[in-house]
């Protein structure tokens, strides 16, 4: 492409090229080209290609820590779906929601993400339908309900084929695995990012969203030092390459698994080069954590519930030290919002109480039932789909029976029934080199 002599009538064409070359392979300096404004004389001469630059340039703002950018253009029109190309359109619609996620504004996205899911089922264009139900998954991940986002992302995995970008293709495959990981499905999720890496050839830079959910993965699969480790090298590449949305993930990452001083300000720095009020709240967020600041976190914890976002302010309330009957009562309440997901590196709770037992009497059947099918391992879609009823109705009626039980998540529940097998058929129970080939223990 560089070498390609070139004049005014391909020159508006190859910068297209060079901005998609440059996102997705690193081979081409990103500072450098753009794609020409719509109105540019001598822009792409083929609408198609006018379409992809919209695209690629909606990415190019969200890659580079300017979410908040790409969601304002799409608010004032400057960037919209286009109206010929099916995979094009999807994938601006994906960039549209991430890039409201990622601003800060998960309530505004979900609604949004609803009705371009609903067009583009009413085009019937699969890769567009893909697309779209991807988001519906993601939106469910940033919520904290892994359990909600299953179906979507599914759905997703599915219906994408050799007409779905193959940068989409990645996202989705990355995202349905670490939603099977937040499920307690280990091995499934480590074949499906096997999968991808194969697909994957070296050098693209798609391999840093493969890399940013092995951190993922890790995380919710209880290896934590791995995580953390993996988290901290990658935040650092990313951001001297200035990815910074990426980087900042990751950094945010590291943080939440090893606070410290240092990380937390590193998350700062970060998070400052960006223009994210939502990157805002997760250097707070690290601040907090590595200073063991209650009334900040516990600030947090409502600042984020009031955003959307349950499972970080799930983070947030249970990271708070000490406690009390009103803390545990927050936590009961976010906790039952996320499907009673809870993950694995927030501090340990207490145990049951000895009355667990006791409470027991005080389910009614149909909560008992549903307690002995997560305790099992089940979803909270599995469960509704085995005993034919919504999974509000199971979420609901699970978040009542932790409250009398006294539990917070599956592995309490599991403990607090008297089950032979409760959760060990979906127990983890892999070494992490058996996950990850080439990784080692971090000392």
């Amino acid at each position: 492409m560089a070498r390609r002599p070139r004049d005014a009538a391909s020159s508006a064409d190859l910068r297209v090229a060079e901005l998609g070359l440059a996102l997705f392979t690193g081979t081409v300096s990103i500072t450098n080209p753009a794609p020409p404004p719509a109105a540019e004389v001598g822009g792409p001469r083929s609408p198609l290609v006018a379409d992809a630059a919209m695209v690629l340039r909606a990415y190019r703002l969200t890659f580079r820590g300017r979410p908040a950018r790409a969601a304002e253009d799409f608010d004032r029109g400057t960037l919209e779906p286009p109206s010929r190309w099916p995979a094009m359109r999807g994938s601006a619609a994906a960039c549209h929601i991430n890039a409201l996620v990622l601003a800060g504004r998960l309530r505004e996205a979900l609604p949004l993400t609803e009705a371009y899911y609903s067009e583009s089922v009413g085009r019937a264009e699969p890769s567009e339908v893909a697309i779209t139900a991807h988001m519906r998954g993601h939106c469910a991940m940033w919520e904290g309900r892994p359990g909600r986002a299953l179906a979507p992302l599914r759905e997703a995995r599915a219906l994408a084929d050799e007409h779905t970008p193959f940068p989409l293709r990645v996202f989705i495959g990355c995202e349905y695995a670490v939603c099977l990981a937040a499920l307690g499905r280990p091995q499934e999720a480590t074949r499906e990012l096997d999968q991808l890496r194969a697909l994957i050839p070296d050098g693209l830079s798609l391999q840093e969203r493969l890399e940013f959910s092995r951190i993922r993965l890790l995380a919710y699969s209880g290896s934590l030092a791995h995580a953390a480790d993996l988290a901290n090298r990658l935040a650092d590449r990313y951001l001297r390459e200035s990815r910074l949305t990426t980087g900042v993930e990751c950094a945010y990452y590291h943080v939440r698994l090893r606070p410290s001083p240092r990380a937390a300000a590193r998350l700062r720095e970060a998070a400052a080069a960006c223009d994210s009020p939502l990157f805002e709240l997760f250097a707070e967020h690290g601040e907090a954590l590595a200073t063991g600041d209650g009334p900040a976190l516990r600030g947090l914890a409502e600042r984020f519930a009031e955003l959307g976002y349950t499972g970080l302010a799930l983070e947030a309330a249970g990271a708070v030290p000490g406690g009390g009957r009103t803390g545990r009562d927050r936590l009961d309440d976010l906790a039952g919002r996320c499907d009673g997901l809870r993950p694995p590196w927030l501090p340990p709770v207490s145990p049951p109480s000895s009355s667990s037992s006791a409470n027991l009497s005080s389910l009614t059947s149909r909560e008992r039932e549903m307690c002995e099918l997560a305790a099992a391992g089940l979803s909270n879609s599995a469960i509704a789909v085995n005993l034919g009823v919504s999974v509000r109705t199971v979420t609901n009626l699970l978040a009542r029976a932790y409250h009398k039980l006294g539990v917070r998540s599956r592995r309490q529940l599991a403990a607090a029934l008297p089950l032979s097998h409760a959760g060990q058929a979906h127990a983890p129970g892999h070494p992490v080199s058996s996950l990850f080939p080439g990784t080692r223990p971090v000392p």
